[in-house]
């Protein structure tokens, strides 16, 4: 798959700095708040060389920390704060998260391939590089940034899995990368910031969280834009590039036609779903777990948030996603960082999981 890390290891004091400007960005906004520090160890009484700045709702941190617990490897936790709170304004805007995550991006020039558009997903390959999102992970002992979710899973399974969720045999791992990509196009963003025009279920506190959230982050933007220093010029492109996209996603979820098109093609991914499970087992491919199963499992728990799950139980339509859905949350991996993850909100459509 396209979706890989740089080849060329980074200079380690430039990358250990730029991951501790960061960190101490975090640590500070604890301070000033007077909360317990967020950084975390998982797995290990050692400091691991794996740290990852993420989000507690993030729909790609859910991948990434799925197969960390999958795998069970060792890494320092960064969640990040998204959203601009009692005087702290939104960490993944800052001008030191944005170095960070510009060291993981392909060698082009800075201001090709930025995404400026909105297609209602999170996939790279269909947006382009967004310099202000989560996840990120640092690998000091291999001294690379992977930033890109799919990226980030693919690069952990290959160097620092136990046993491949990715399988070594060529035609099942196209099989599951193909699976990987369906669920990296679904327009789960969309369905997130944008209600259904004729029955919106999402849980009524993210309704009235989102309410004209498009223009705060672009006044959130415009404020670090304002507020760069000399040394970060060179970020400008990145923020401009974002600020695009948030108006372009702004005015996409306010289309309740738009919306309709993204309901109905969240629908007919799931009618496709159906029948690759029939052609399994327990899981969406034969044979054991797979990457495509945790993803799957991430993206049918956030519908499931949001209001979705008639799609299969509504009716006898989606059988087997309805049981595949019934199996797959009841996975350690996923309940541990999806489910079960601390700050995750609550939602009236996911709450008998959590009994």
């Amino acid at each position: 798959m396209k979706n890989s890390p740089p080849q060329t290891p980074l200079s380690t004091p430039a990358l250990e700095q730029a991951l501790h400007a960061v960190a101490d960005k975090v640590r500070k906004n604890d301070l000033a708040l007077g909360r317990e520090c967020r950084n975390y160890d998982f797995g290990t009484n050692n400091q691991p060389f794996l740290h990852l700045f993420h989000a507690p709702f993030s729909l790609c941190s859910h991948k990434v920390r799925s197969v960390f617990f999958e795998h069970q490897i060792p890494f320092t936790s960064y969640p990040l704060s998204l959203f601009p709170k009692n005087g702290v304004h939104s960490e993944n805007y800052y001008p030191e998260f944005l170095n960070l995550r510009l060291l993981g991006r392909s060698p082009d020039s800075m201001d090709e391939g930025l995404s400026e558009s909105f297609s209602g997903a999170s996939s790279v390959t269909q947006e382009g590089f967004d310099p202000c999102v989560v996840p990120v992970l640092v690998d000091l002992k291999n001294s690379q940034v992977v930033t890109d979710s799919l990226a980030i899973c693919l690069y952990l399974d290959k160097h620092y899995g136990n046993s491949r969720l990715i399988s070594d045999d060529s035609n099942r791992a196209s099989e599951v990368e193909s699976q990987l990509r369906i669920v990296d196009e679904t327009p789960h963003v969309a369905l997130l910031y944008g209600a259904n025009p004729d029955r919106d279920e999402r849980p009524a506190p993210m309704q009235q969280m989102l309410v004209g959230i498009h223009a705060k982050k672009v006044s959130e933007l415009l404020y670090q834009l304002s507020e760069l220093g000399s040394e970060d010029r060179h970020l400008e492109p990145a923020y401009q590039a974002k600020i695009a996209k948030e108006k372009s996603a702004g005015e996409f979820v306010a289309d309740p036609e738009k919306m309709r098109v993204v309901i109905s093609r969240t629908r007919e991914i799931l009618l496709q779903l159906e029948k690759d499970i029939a052609q399994g087992d327990d899981w969406i491919l034969p044979g054991p777990l797979s990457m495509a199963d945790l993803f799957w499992a991430i993206s049918l728990y956030r519908l499931q948030w949001l209001g979705y799950s008639h799609f299969w139980n509504s009716d006898d339509s989606l059988p087997k996603v309805a049981a595949f859905a019934s199996r797959a949350f009841e996975l350690d991996c996923v309940r541990k960082a999806v489910i079960e993850w601390p700050g995750m909100p609550p939602s009236q459509h996911t709450q008998s999981l959590l009994n």
